[in-house]
């Protein structure tokens, strides 16, 4: 790659004060030739998440190659829209996308995959490996796959660690009518129109587990819920994806809602019948010591009571 084309990072925060830190670091260590525009979009964390973006950039020396665009928005948004709204203001020839929670761990991240999408016309996205973060203990992503290659039929059945992709900026062609659905498996069934995806085998970022996480702090019905609404919304305005294998898909993922609920139910039949047997237990323990208090109190009827039973 003899010149490095302009870079777009784009960075989603929400209520991330005690993460955020994290996330500039990752993204400012990158080691990167050409010029990279750094889109910070806090939706209007109810936290110190500003206090703490404010005050990183103005002690942090900011390599000369970044252009950084902070906005905290006067209203919040809400995830879709701000995330929709923070794609629009990237003008670079790539994007790159690492939310307010999460954070890259290699320098040389962005320079070796858009050195590969540089030379590599036919591909419109290439992703890594992950490192999941829960509770203080690290773990690499249990994801594996025997290919590195994928076409737009495999596409909708992989999973793309979404901090860890860069693509090709076509997301100005996306169809408006997607804005309410799209969260990254929708953006990954638009950008498969493009290109066929790359994946690196090494780790690259750090995909932190925590309560306050978009999907991880979510339920598992919950997650897929919005997982088929935006497969479904894809499937619907999208004219060249693959029609086939994306409604394979959705099939899968109703599958997994439906077991998913079913076991949601089934913990709450046995949470009640847990809860009638407790009771009825209660129930006995206390007709059992009225009796024994009874029996003590008056030791005569006891005694009657006995002998009528042995007669």
């Amino acid at each position: 790659m003899t010149d490095c084309p302009k870079v777009s990072i784009v960075t989603i925060t929400y209520g991330h004060e005690n993460y955020i830190t994290q996330t500039l670091d990752g993204v400012l260590m990158q080691q990167y030739a050409g010029e990279i525009e750094f889109v910070i979009a806090n939706d209007h964390s109810p936290d110190a998440t500003d206090c703490v973006i404010k005050d990183y950039l103005s002690v942090k020396k900011i390599p000369t190659n970044f252009t950084i665009k902070y906005t905290r928005h006067e209203k919040n948004k809400g995830m879709m829209p701000n995330f929709i709204w923070a794609l629009e203001q990237a003008s670079g020839k790539y994007i790159a996308l690492c939310e307010g929670d999460d954070y890259w761990s290699d320098p040389l991240k962005l320079q070796k995959q858009v050195g590969f999408l540089e030379d590599n016309e036919g591909f419109v996205l290439c992703f890594t490996r992950q490192n999941i973060l829960e509770e203080a203990h690290m773990k690499i992503s249990e994801t594996e796959y025997k290919k590195n290659i994928f076409n737009k039929s495999e596409i909708p059945f992989i999973h793309v660690p979404t901090l860890t992709t860069v693509f090709r900026n076509v997301t100005n062609l996306m169809p408006r009518q997607m804005y309410r659905s799209i969260i990254d498996a929708s953006l990954f069934l638009y950008l498969s129109q493009f290109g066929k995806f790359y994946r690196f085998e090494e780790e690259t970022a750090v995909y932190r587990v925590h309560t306050g996480g978009i999907y991880s702090g979510s339920s598992e019905i919950h997650n897929l819920k919005r997982s088929v609404a935006a497969r479904l919304a894809a499937w619907r305005y999208l004219k060249n994806i693959d029609k086939v294998a994306t409604a394979e898909n959705i099939v899968f993922l109703l599958r997994l809602k439906m077991q998913a609920e079913q076991k949601e139910n089934m913990r709450f039949a046995v949470l009640k019948t847990k809860m009638i047997e407790r009771f009825f237990i209660f129930y006995l323990m206390q007709d059992y010591l009225k009796k024994k208090w009874f029996l003590n109190a008056n030791p005569q009827d006891g005694l009657t009571a006995t002998e009528d039973l042995n007669n």
